[in-house]
């Protein structure tokens, strides 16, 4: 007997076999099942993100295989990079392709980043959202915890977590810090690693990281698969000579009148602006043909331009670079107003590096995190908390005996330390330094206030007087003009206002009448930097976790030289990060120098290596 199937039958038959195929492309993938913040994701169909899209599919496929090589994608902002990690992850886990059988087995995913700060910062506004966001509910109800028979949670699976993620067919998701020699990773076992804001990781963490792939199941045997990105900063560090050995691809659009290919965008050259005319419109260098920018990026393909190194060798990574002369909904006019000169605040390394993805010469980056690693690390000094509780029968204002001289450096500001914070632009921050027989510097605690609140600011400082019996305090006078004289007030000449001053003549000058000085944060910020190349000046490197966000600001800054009446002079200036925690260490350096020159009176000092430290002080107003 013949049975005859409806005619819905056949469509949701036919409809089950469609959703299946759009599973193995991970481009249909995402743009089928995922969106951005409940918007589509769309990545062909004429939407000119085809360059994009190749990568996706380089990724899911050829990167998989056992002789597949590790990719490095050297990017400027806001390309898209960190949103395709996201969806190539979801799409390993969720496509059903994976831990279907033995050939098969279930893949395990590492999505890493430098400290745990960006950690919950993705986990929390990227991954979760894409998850929650998915068409249909598509992840939620492929997560191991789902059950598909009662559309209920699972009683005998664990909850997920922000940054652990469980999925059907026992694929899994972790998002995790490779910082302090990648100890968090220990005993972890992935096939494949994603390496966001890699240019932010030193070898080491890259290099004990890598361990947790030795037992992968997809990829080169004992690598697994690898995928690096991030945005360039200076040539010669990690990330730069990761690029260096690899085969260097740009995309190369196609003309539609002659058929050629041609690049958009050549490293270290302005020819870009000749090829792009305006708006959309490009001109094909071969023809000139003038033809939209869209349809030549759709038609194009990715060519790579080092096929063997310089040294007779086959490239050891797999190179895409692209920026945002490929972004779609970029007209050139709005890349025009990015350049500096042009843009109020962009300097020639923002222009290079967060919008053309060049890696730049480095002469303009006072300090950069590598150097703090080489330089600045005391590996065995956690973060310090002083002296938990004192004596009630010692005042707090009086100097108690400790171990060594510490400085306090306040920078006042009006936003708090937290990501929903949406008052004010600069962090209120603090730093506290000891100072040994020797002159080094150490780090013992840096914090950004949770709470400006004046009643918060003043229980704040006396707190860390209390638990670090704190030698003296500079502290920022321009945005704290209410609480510095008030401080001022009852902890008397421990506690001096600071001003900035461009003077040359004259880089440091004290009033003690004030209890003010003014200085020139150029002059000194040379000096903090030079002891830092001379490891002066030393991190808690087992608290790294906590201090992550410290050694950002301190490599935020930029230097620019000038000339003037023959001399060349150097000015520190704001990159695109915050750079509070420097301000605050300036000023407990600051301090520091205030206290071992007696108000800046005596010059070519150094304690005494004999002694525990000065008896005598220079403290007016006590």
């Amino acid at each position: 007997m013949v049975v005859k199937q409806s005619h819905s039958t056949v469509e949701k038959w036919f409809e089950s076999i469609k959703v299946e195929v759009l599973k193995i492309d991970p481009v249909a993938f995402a743009e089928n099942f995922l969106t951005i913040d409940g918007l589509p994701l769309r990545l062909g169909g004429g939407t000119g993100w085809k360059f994009l899209a190749d990568v996706y599919r380089y990724v899911a496929t050829k990167a998989l295989g056992p002789e597949g090589k590790p990719v490095v994608c050297v990017k400027a902002r806001q390309v898209g990079a960190t949103t395709m990690a996201a969806a190539l992850e979801l799409y390993f886990c969720t496509s059903d392709l994976f831990g279907t059988s033995p050939q098969k087995p279930p893949i395990r995913i590492l999505h890493c980043f430098p400290a745990l700060s960006l950690v919950q910062k993705f986990a929390k506004d990227k991954l979760s959202t894409m998850i929650r966001t998915s068409k249909d509910n598509y992840i939620i109800k492929h997560a191991l915890s789902h059950n598909e028979e009662t559309g209920k949670r699972r009683m005998d699976v664990p909850d997920d977590t922000l940054t652990e993620k469980q999925f059907k067919n026992e694929n899994k998701l972790w998002v995790d810090s490779s910082a302090n020699d990648a100890q968090r990773l220990q005993g972890m076992s992935v096939d494949c690693i994603f390496y966001d804001e890699v240019q932010r990781m030193n070898q080491d963490d890259i290099g004990n990281s890598k361990r947790t792939l030795t037992a992968a199941r997809y990829g080169p045997k004992g690598q697994g698969i690898q995928m690096y990105f991030g945005t360039p900063l200076q040539r010669g560090s990690d990330f730069y000579k990761m690029w260096e050995a690899s085969d260097k691809r740009f995309y190369h659009l196609r003309c539609s009148a002659c058929k050629e290919y041609f690049k958009l965008y050549e490293p270290g050259s302005d020819s870009w602006e000749e090829i792009w005319l305006y708006a959309n419109i490009v001109k094909c260098p071969h023809c000139e043909h003038e033809q939209d920018k869209i349809e030549a990026v759709e038609n194009g393909k990715w060519v790579p331009s080092q096929i063997v190194m310089s040294n007779g060798e086959e490239p050891q990574y797999i190179g895409f670079h692209f920026n945002q002369l490929l972004i779609p909904y970029f007209d050139k006019e709005a890349i025009i107003r990015e350049k500096p000169g042009i843009h109020a605040t962009n300097s020639e390394r923002i222009w290079k590096n967060e919008i053309l993805g060049e890696f730049y010469s480095g002469s303009e980056l006072p300090m950069s995190e590598e150097e703090i690693y080489q330089y600045c690390r005391n590996i065995n000094k956690r973060i310090s908390y002083g002296v938990p509780s004192v004596s009630k029968n010692i005042n707090p204002k009086v100097i108690v005996p400790y171990q060594s001289p510490t400085f306090m450096g306040i920078d006042w500001g009006g936003k708090n330390d937290d990501l929903n914070s949406t008052i004010g632009k600069s962090y209120s921050s603090v730093v506290i330094i000891s100072a040994d027989r020797s002159g080094v510097l150490q780090i013992e605690n840096a914090f950004k206030l949770k709470d400006n609140s004046w009643n918060h600011k003043k229980a704040i400082v006396n707190e860390m007087y209390r638990r670090f019996n704190i030698m003296l305090t500079v502290a920022d006078l321009g945005y704290g003009s209410d609480i510095v004289p008030e401080l001022q007030r009852e902890y008397g000449g421990r506690i001096i206002g600071c001003l900035n001053s461009g003077s040359l003549i004259n880089p440091v000058k004290y009033d003690p009448e004030e209890l003010r000085m003014i200085v020139n944060h150029h002059t000194i910020l040379e000096e903090i930097f030079g002891n830092m190349r001379k490891s002066k000046v030393l991190f808690p490197w087992k608290s790294y976790e906590q201090i992550h966000w410290l050694i950002e600001h301190f490599c935020s800054m930029e230097k620019e030289q000038r000339t003037f009446q023959g001399r060349v002079i150097t000015r520190y200036v704001k990159g695109t990060g915050p750079n509070d925690g420097l301000s605050a260490f300036m000023y407990a350096y600051l301090a520091y120098k205030f206290y071992l020159t007696q108000g800046f009176k005596v010059k070519n000092h150094q304690i005494n290596a004999k002694s525990n430290g000065p008896i005598l002080a220079y403290l007016p107003g006590i």
